[in-house]
Protein backbone atom coordinates (compact mmCIF):
# COMPACT_ATOMS: atom_id res chain seq x y z
CA UNK A 1 0.00 0.00 0.00
CA UNK A 2 2.91 2.48 0.62
CA UNK A 3 4.64 1.56 -2.65
CA UNK A 4 1.32 2.31 -4.32
CA UNK A 5 0.94 5.65 -2.44
CA UNK A 6 4.57 6.77 -3.32
CA UNK A 7 3.89 6.02 -6.65
CA UNK A 8 0.84 7.76 -7.23
CA UNK A 9 2.42 11.00 -5.68
CA UNK A 10 5.39 10.89 -7.93
CA UNK A 11 3.34 9.89 -11.01
CA UNK A 12 1.46 13.22 -9.91
CA UNK A 13 4.50 15.41 -10.19
CA UNK A 14 6.07 14.33 -12.94
CA UNK A 15 2.61 15.08 -14.55
CA UNK A 16 2.88 18.43 -13.17
CA UNK A 17 6.54 18.05 -14.37
CA UNK A 18 5.99 17.10 -18.20
CA UNK A 19 3.83 19.42 -19.40
CA UNK A 20 4.82 21.65 -22.15
CA UNK A 21 6.31 25.27 -20.85
CA UNK A 22 8.09 26.57 -23.91
CA UNK A 23 7.13 30.34 -24.33
CA UNK A 24 8.45 33.83 -25.55
CA UNK A 25 10.57 35.45 -22.66
CA UNK A 26 9.70 39.07 -21.96
CA UNK A 27 12.32 39.65 -19.40
CA UNK A 28 13.01 43.69 -18.25
CA UNK A 29 9.46 44.44 -19.65
CA UNK A 30 7.83 44.55 -15.98
CA UNK A 31 8.30 47.15 -13.17
CA UNK A 32 8.17 45.95 -9.50
CA UNK A 33 10.34 43.28 -9.84
CA UNK A 34 10.78 43.09 -6.46
CA UNK A 35 7.53 41.70 -6.41
CA UNK A 36 9.03 38.18 -7.65
CA UNK A 37 11.07 37.66 -5.12
CA UNK A 38 10.14 34.36 -2.94
CA UNK A 39 9.42 34.80 0.72
CA UNK A 40 9.80 32.58 3.86
CA UNK A 41 12.45 30.25 4.60
CA UNK A 42 10.50 27.06 5.05
CA UNK A 43 9.01 27.69 1.23
CA UNK A 44 12.17 28.37 -0.35
CA UNK A 45 13.99 25.49 1.38
CA UNK A 46 11.29 23.30 -0.76
CA UNK A 47 12.53 25.51 -3.97
CA UNK A 48 9.58 27.73 -3.92
CA UNK A 49 6.72 24.37 -4.53
CA UNK A 50 4.64 26.38 -1.87
CA UNK A 51 1.33 27.12 -3.79
CA UNK A 52 -0.57 24.17 -2.40
CA UNK A 53 0.98 24.08 0.87
CA UNK A 54 0.78 27.92 2.42
CA UNK A 55 -0.12 26.85 5.28
CA UNK A 56 2.33 29.86 7.47
CA UNK A 57 2.45 33.52 7.47
CA UNK A 58 4.41 33.49 4.46
CA UNK A 59 0.83 32.32 2.83
CA UNK A 60 -0.11 35.75 2.10
CA UNK A 61 2.89 35.83 -0.62
CA UNK A 62 2.38 32.82 -1.87
CA UNK A 63 -1.41 32.00 -1.93
CA UNK A 64 -3.72 33.89 0.15
CA UNK A 65 -5.94 30.94 0.97
CA UNK A 66 -3.85 29.56 3.14
CA UNK A 67 -4.43 31.91 5.71
CA UNK A 68 -7.17 29.32 6.69
CA UNK A 69 -4.78 26.19 6.69
CA UNK A 70 -3.32 28.09 9.79
CA UNK A 71 -4.01 27.05 13.04
CA UNK A 72 -4.77 29.77 15.33
CA UNK A 73 -2.67 33.28 14.92
CA UNK A 74 0.52 33.43 13.12
CA UNK A 75 3.52 36.45 12.86
CA UNK A 76 6.22 35.35 11.19
CA UNK A 77 9.24 37.85 10.67
CA UNK A 78 11.85 37.06 7.78
CA UNK A 79 15.57 39.16 6.50
CA UNK A 80 17.38 38.23 4.03
CA UNK A 81 20.84 39.64 3.08
CA UNK A 82 20.04 39.35 -0.92
CA UNK A 83 22.30 40.06 -3.53
CA UNK A 84 24.96 42.77 -3.86
CA UNK A 85 24.38 43.72 -0.59
CA UNK A 86 20.83 44.68 -0.56
CA UNK A 87 18.54 43.87 2.47
CA UNK A 88 15.27 41.69 1.88
CA UNK A 89 12.49 41.80 4.68
CA UNK A 90 9.28 40.14 4.88
CA UNK A 91 6.60 40.43 8.03
CA UNK A 92 3.44 38.61 7.80
CA UNK A 93 0.34 38.11 10.43
CA UNK A 94 -2.49 35.93 10.20
CA UNK A 95 -5.46 35.40 12.40
CA UNK A 96 -8.60 33.19 12.05
CA UNK A 97 -12.25 35.28 12.63
CA UNK A 98 -14.30 31.92 13.41
CA UNK A 99 -14.27 28.84 11.23
CA UNK A 100 -14.92 30.42 8.06
CA UNK A 101 -13.13 33.63 7.03
CA UNK A 102 -9.47 34.88 8.53
CA UNK A 103 -7.96 38.23 7.58
CA UNK A 104 -3.79 38.62 7.68
CA UNK A 105 -1.53 41.72 6.78
CA UNK A 106 2.00 41.53 5.46
CA UNK A 107 4.89 43.84 4.59
CA UNK A 108 7.74 43.01 1.89
CA UNK A 109 10.51 45.97 2.07
CA UNK A 110 13.97 45.41 -0.26
CA UNK A 111 16.32 48.03 0.75
CA UNK A 112 19.44 48.95 -2.11
CA UNK A 113 21.15 50.62 0.53
CA UNK A 114 23.26 53.92 0.25
CA UNK A 115 25.24 54.81 -3.16
CA UNK A 116 27.64 57.78 -3.22
CA UNK A 117 26.66 60.14 -5.99
CA UNK A 118 29.04 61.14 -9.13
CA UNK A 119 29.19 63.32 -11.86
CA UNK A 120 31.21 63.95 -14.70
CA UNK A 121 32.93 66.53 -13.58
CA UNK A 122 32.98 64.80 -9.72
CA UNK A 123 34.04 61.40 -10.69
CA UNK A 124 35.17 60.29 -7.16
CA UNK A 125 31.79 61.35 -5.46
CA UNK A 126 30.39 64.74 -4.87
CA UNK A 127 29.73 63.66 -1.19
CA UNK A 128 26.08 63.25 -1.31
CA UNK A 129 24.63 59.83 -1.33
CA UNK A 130 21.25 58.19 -2.29
CA UNK A 131 19.10 55.81 -1.38
CA UNK A 132 16.77 53.38 -3.02
CA UNK A 133 13.91 50.79 -1.83
CA UNK A 134 10.84 49.00 -2.92
CA UNK A 135 7.69 48.57 -0.74
CA UNK A 136 4.54 46.54 -0.89
CA UNK A 137 1.93 46.52 2.40
CA UNK A 138 -1.10 43.95 1.35
CA UNK A 139 -4.24 43.13 3.53
CA UNK A 140 -5.64 40.22 3.03
CA UNK A 141 -9.12 37.95 3.66
CA UNK A 142 -9.99 34.63 3.09
CA UNK A 143 -12.98 32.36 2.89
CA UNK A 144 -13.96 28.99 3.34
CA UNK A 145 -16.77 27.99 0.68
CA UNK A 146 -16.45 23.92 2.26
CA UNK A 147 -14.46 21.75 3.80
CA UNK A 148 -12.28 21.13 1.47
CA UNK A 149 -12.04 24.73 -0.92
CA UNK A 150 -11.03 28.20 0.13
CA UNK A 151 -10.26 31.38 -1.63
CA UNK A 152 -8.30 34.46 -0.53
CA UNK A 153 -7.54 37.83 -2.15
CA UNK A 154 -5.27 40.62 -0.82
CA UNK A 155 -5.09 43.99 -1.97
CA UNK A 156 -1.28 45.95 -2.29
CA UNK A 157 0.09 48.97 -2.14
CA UNK A 158 3.57 48.99 -4.25
CA UNK A 159 5.90 51.61 -4.15
CA UNK A 160 9.39 52.26 -5.45
CA UNK A 161 12.23 54.94 -4.63
CA UNK A 162 15.14 56.07 -5.56
CA UNK A 163 16.83 59.26 -4.69
CA UNK A 164 13.82 62.21 -5.58
CA UNK A 165 12.08 60.04 -7.86
CA UNK A 166 8.87 57.26 -7.11
CA UNK A 167 6.35 55.58 -8.20
CA UNK A 168 3.38 53.59 -7.05
CA UNK A 169 0.64 51.39 -7.90
CA UNK A 170 -2.29 49.04 -6.63
CA UNK A 171 -2.71 45.35 -6.98
CA UNK A 172 -4.73 42.38 -5.91
CA UNK A 173 -3.38 39.12 -5.63
CA UNK A 174 -5.87 35.80 -5.53
CA UNK A 175 -5.66 32.26 -4.80
CA UNK A 176 -7.24 28.92 -3.88
CA UNK A 177 -6.98 25.54 -2.21
CA UNK A 178 -8.57 22.58 -2.69
CA UNK A 179 -8.21 19.67 -1.05
CA UNK A 180 -8.88 17.17 -3.01
CA UNK A 181 -9.93 14.24 -0.38
CA UNK A 182 -7.76 11.58 -2.27
CA UNK A 183 -4.62 10.66 -0.89
CA UNK A 184 -4.08 13.96 1.18
CA UNK A 185 -3.74 15.70 -2.56
CA UNK A 186 -4.08 19.51 -2.33
CA UNK A 187 -4.38 21.46 -5.49
CA UNK A 188 -3.52 25.46 -4.90
CA UNK A 189 -3.44 27.66 -7.57
CA UNK A 190 -3.50 31.71 -8.01
CA UNK A 191 -2.90 34.91 -9.70
CA UNK A 192 -0.71 37.45 -8.48
CA UNK A 193 0.39 41.31 -9.51
CA UNK A 194 -2.59 41.95 -11.19
CA UNK A 195 -2.73 45.74 -10.71
CA UNK A 196 -1.76 48.95 -12.38
CA UNK A 197 1.31 50.67 -14.20
CA UNK A 198 4.23 52.14 -12.29
CA UNK A 199 5.97 55.17 -14.29
CA UNK A 200 8.71 57.04 -12.18
CA UNK A 201 8.55 60.97 -11.49
CA UNK A 202 10.32 63.41 -9.38
CA UNK A 203 12.57 66.41 -9.67
CA UNK A 204 14.57 64.34 -11.18
CA UNK A 205 12.99 64.20 -14.44
CA UNK A 206 13.12 68.47 -14.11
CA UNK A 207 16.68 69.35 -17.06
CA UNK A 208 17.40 71.98 -18.77
CA UNK A 209 16.94 71.55 -22.28
CA UNK A 210 18.50 73.62 -25.39
CA UNK A 211 16.19 73.36 -28.27
CA UNK A 212 18.60 74.48 -31.13
CA UNK A 213 22.65 73.73 -29.88
CA UNK A 214 23.48 75.56 -33.47
CA UNK A 215 22.06 78.67 -32.70
CA UNK A 216 23.26 81.34 -30.46
CA UNK A 217 21.30 83.99 -28.25
CA UNK A 218 18.89 81.10 -27.51
CA UNK A 219 17.93 80.16 -24.07
CA UNK A 220 20.59 77.26 -23.54
CA UNK A 221 18.19 75.87 -20.49
CA UNK A 222 14.54 75.85 -21.22
CA UNK A 223 12.91 74.43 -17.97
CA UNK A 224 11.55 70.54 -19.20
CA UNK A 225 10.65 67.72 -18.01
CA UNK A 226 11.72 63.84 -19.12
CA UNK A 227 8.72 61.99 -19.89
CA UNK A 228 8.99 58.12 -18.60
CA UNK A 229 6.45 55.37 -20.27
CA UNK A 230 3.77 53.58 -17.57
CA UNK A 231 5.30 49.64 -17.13
CA UNK A 232 2.56 46.89 -16.39
CA UNK A 233 3.87 44.67 -12.89
CA UNK A 234 4.92 41.40 -12.67
CA UNK A 235 1.94 39.43 -13.61
CA UNK A 236 2.32 35.39 -13.03
CA UNK A 237 0.25 32.30 -12.34
CA UNK A 238 0.91 29.76 -10.08
CA UNK A 239 -0.55 26.26 -10.16
CA UNK A 240 0.78 23.92 -7.46
CA UNK A 241 0.16 20.07 -5.91
CA UNK A 242 1.12 19.41 -2.67
CA UNK A 243 0.92 15.50 -0.76
CA UNK A 244 1.95 13.04 1.80
CA UNK A 245 3.86 10.06 0.55
CA UNK A 246 4.20 9.24 4.36
CA UNK A 247 2.15 10.72 7.16
CA UNK A 248 2.62 8.84 10.28
CA UNK A 249 3.10 10.26 13.88
CA UNK A 250 6.41 9.93 13.64
CA UNK A 251 7.71 10.23 10.47
CA UNK A 252 6.01 12.29 7.37
CA UNK A 253 7.29 13.22 3.89
CA UNK A 254 5.60 16.31 1.74
CA UNK A 255 6.18 16.47 -2.28
CA UNK A 256 5.21 19.50 -3.79
CA UNK A 257 5.56 21.17 -7.54
CA UNK A 258 4.42 24.56 -8.44
CA UNK A 259 3.97 25.28 -12.45
CA UNK A 260 4.52 29.03 -12.66
CA UNK A 261 3.93 31.40 -15.83
CA UNK A 262 5.31 34.68 -15.84
CA UNK A 263 4.06 37.54 -18.09
CA UNK A 264 7.88 38.19 -18.21
CA UNK A 265 9.60 35.71 -18.54
CA UNK A 266 9.88 31.89 -19.85
CA UNK A 267 7.32 29.41 -18.01
CA UNK A 268 9.11 26.90 -15.18
CA UNK A 269 8.85 24.50 -12.50
CA UNK A 270 9.46 24.11 -8.71
CA UNK A 271 9.88 20.85 -7.16
CA UNK A 272 10.15 20.18 -3.50
CA UNK A 273 9.99 17.81 -0.53
CA UNK A 274 10.03 17.95 3.34
CA UNK A 275 10.64 15.38 5.73
CA UNK A 276 9.78 15.77 9.47
CA UNK A 277 10.37 13.61 12.00
CA UNK A 278 7.52 13.77 15.22
CA UNK A 279 6.19 16.94 13.51
CA UNK A 280 9.23 18.82 15.30
CA UNK A 281 12.24 18.67 12.91
CA UNK A 282 11.97 19.23 9.46
CA UNK A 283 14.72 18.89 6.79
CA UNK A 284 14.02 20.39 3.39
CA UNK A 285 14.77 20.13 -0.56
CA UNK A 286 13.89 21.43 -3.67
CA UNK A 287 14.96 22.40 -7.23
CA UNK A 288 13.76 25.88 -8.59
CA UNK A 289 12.89 27.49 -12.10
CA UNK A 290 13.30 24.47 -14.13
CA UNK A 291 12.95 25.04 -17.77
CA UNK A 292 13.54 28.53 -17.35
CA UNK A 293 15.48 30.34 -19.78
CA UNK A 294 18.96 31.48 -19.33
CA UNK A 295 18.42 30.33 -15.72
CA UNK A 296 21.39 30.35 -12.72
CA UNK A 297 21.47 27.96 -9.89
CA UNK A 298 18.53 26.20 -8.85
CA UNK A 299 19.55 23.81 -5.71
CA UNK A 300 17.88 24.51 -2.73
CA UNK A 301 18.56 23.18 0.72
CA UNK A 302 16.33 24.29 4.37
CA UNK A 303 15.94 22.83 8.11
CA UNK A 304 13.19 23.76 10.64
CA UNK A 305 12.71 23.28 14.22
CA UNK A 306 8.74 23.75 15.61
CA UNK A 307 9.21 24.50 19.59
CA UNK A 308 5.84 24.33 21.80
CA UNK A 309 5.91 26.58 24.27
CA UNK A 310 3.70 27.52 27.47
CA UNK A 311 0.38 28.89 27.50
CA UNK A 312 -0.44 27.64 23.98
CA UNK A 313 1.86 29.52 22.19
CA UNK A 314 4.67 27.78 19.58
CA UNK A 315 8.27 29.08 17.82
CA UNK A 316 8.83 27.92 14.25
CA UNK A 317 12.59 28.28 13.43
CA UNK A 318 13.45 28.21 9.74
CA UNK A 319 16.88 28.48 7.58
CA UNK A 320 16.84 28.02 3.40
CA UNK A 321 20.45 27.93 1.55
CA UNK A 322 19.71 28.93 -2.36
CA UNK A 323 22.19 28.50 -4.92
CA UNK A 324 22.48 31.55 -7.35
CA UNK A 325 24.57 30.31 -9.85
CA UNK A 326 27.04 33.22 -10.73
CA UNK A 327 25.19 35.21 -8.58
CA UNK A 328 26.88 32.75 -5.77
CA UNK A 329 23.83 31.65 -3.02
CA UNK A 330 21.52 33.31 -0.89
CA UNK A 331 20.87 32.45 2.86
CA UNK A 332 16.90 33.31 4.51
CA UNK A 333 16.02 32.92 8.22
CA UNK A 334 12.64 33.28 9.34
CA UNK A 335 11.33 33.31 12.82
CA UNK A 336 7.90 32.83 13.51
CA UNK A 337 5.57 32.76 16.51
CA UNK A 338 1.99 31.10 17.02
CA UNK A 339 -0.94 30.60 19.32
Amino acid sequence: MKTNRNTIMLGLLLTLAGSSLAGITRVGTTAGAFLTIEQGSRAQGMGGAYTAIADDASCLYWNPAGSLEIQGSEVMALQTEYLVETTMNYLGFVTPLGDYYSIGASLIYLDYGETEVTTIEEQDGTGEFYSASDMSMGLTFAMRFTDRFTLGMTGKYIQSKIWHMSSSAVALDVGTLYHTGWHDVVLGMGIYNYGTEMAMSGSDMLIGYDEDENSRGNNPSVPAELYNEDWPLPLTFRMGLSGYAIATPQHSLLLAADAVHPVDNSEFINVGAEYGFMNRFFVRGGYNEIFLTDKEGGLTVGAGLQIPMLSGLGLKLDASWEDMGRLESVVRYSLGITW
